[in-house]
């Protein structure tokens, strides 16, 4: 993708309206100085955002704390400098948190993992009081049979629950290419789509917030 934008930017290839899919519409490593000019006002799905309170912290701080524990040695610099040689290709990415904000497929993986919780909980009996029968023994096809029953709602507010053939409900959020305030570009959210809402409440999306091919706002 980003050879084709780059072809298409020296053509000088520009104002058309561009429907993106998932794998780019929020690509972060698209923006670039002059990609704008070509995919300023792209329309298009991605998964919903997370937003999990205290992520970014620990992505940026405890992880590495906890992957290269050299980093946390006591003792002088030198020292630990040496302790953390052998990790010296991951540095340059110690400090990236450029796509922290735009967490979509860790939704998945977060809710995911809640689901197997929810579960494992159940096919244990665990109650608030007198903990969970940890002398079971939980076979996979009993977690699996147990998953087509979890319901719960997450800490972000979203309800997780599987229907007959193990899918969840689709839901999407329509993205934006715009401009901010200070000329960064924004994946703005426009609408959304949500399978899991009666009919008629679906599919909602806010064309006055829309910046269109070209930067019109009108089409």
């Amino acid at each position: 993708m980003n050879i084709l934008v780059e072809q298409l930017t020296l053509k000088n290839v520009t104002g058309f309206q561009m429907i993106g899919v998932e794998v780019w519409i929020t690509a972060v490593n698209l923006i670039t100085p002059t990609s704008y000019s070509l995919l300023g006002g792209s329309l298009g799905f991605d998964v919903g955002k997370a937003n999990i309170v205290g992520f970014a912290d620990y992505v940026v701080k405890e992880f590495w704390e906890t992957a290269l524990p050299c980093l946390v040695t006591t003792g002088n610099a030198s020292q630990a400098e040496n302790n953390c040689s052998r990790y010296q290709d991951l540095f340059p990415f110690k400090n990236y948190n450029d796509d922290i904000s735009e967490l979509r497929y860790a939704n998945n993986i977060y809710n995911g993992v809640y689901a197997v919780a929810h579960s494992l909980h159940s096919l244990l009996k665990c109650t608030e009081k007198q903990g969970c029968e940890k002398d079971q023994t939980i076979q996979p096809w009993q977690v699996v049979e147990s998953l087509k029953k979890v319901n719960f709602t997450t800490k972000t507010g979203e309800q997780v629950w599987f229907d007959s053939t193990g899918a969840t409900a689709a839901k999407y959020d329509v993205i934006n290419w715009q401009r901010g305030p200070d000329g960064e570009v924004l994946f703005k959210q426009v609408g959304y789509y949500d399978a899991s809402l009666p009919p008629g409440q679906q599919f909602v999306i806010t064309a006055k917030n829309i910046v269109w091919g070209g930067g019109t706002t009108e089409v």
